[in-house]
């Protein structure tokens, strides 16, 4: 038995391509601008609703498997696995960007207030003020002042 194969218009496997390779690149595109970046107080919200999660031993239940979870836990533990599997998600795709960017910018702040003090540091006291020479301290101190020139009056 021989099989036959139909030749392909290359016209239309050209366009046929070119819709795939449009498609693949809407769909990135589309998935780019979903993945909206959060600010920092909803990050952090965020994170603190993980940690609460994960405080209450919701991992571990996460960690024994889908099967187990749908015939051991009540339907309000499995929602509270499926918030955390949400949250978890929100936190790597749309929250590490701000995280990083919150690091810098106090790793930056914290190596300014260290130049500063650094600067602080290597700058010298100001010289001792030395103490004015009166006639009284003259004797104390053993210190002479010269006697003021005479000034004559012009003939």
């Amino acid at each position: 038995m021989m099989v036959r194969l139909r030749k392909l218009n290359p016209a239309l496997t050209c366009q046929t391509a070119m819709l795939v390779i449009l498609t693949v690149a809407l769909s990135l595109l589309t998935n780019q601008a979903l993945a909206k970046e959060r600010s920092l107080d909803e990050c952090r919200k965020l994170e603190r609703e993980r940690k609460n999660l994960v405080s209450q031993g919701i991992v571990k239940d996460l960690d024994k498997g889908p099967e187990w979870a749908r015939t051991n836990l009540p339907a309000n533990r499995v929602t509270k696995i499926i918030r955390y599997l949400n949250i978890y998600e929100k936190i790597q795709f749309q929250c590490q960007t701000v995280f990083a960017q919150a690091e810098a910018r106090e790793a930056a702040r914290i190596a300014n207030e260290k130049a500063k003090a650094l600067a602080l540091a290597n700058i010298p006291p100001p010289p001792e003020k030395r103490p004015k020479v009166t006639p009284k301290n003259q004797k104390k101190r053993g210190m002479r002042i010269p006697p003021l020139p005479i000034r004559r009056s012009p003939p």
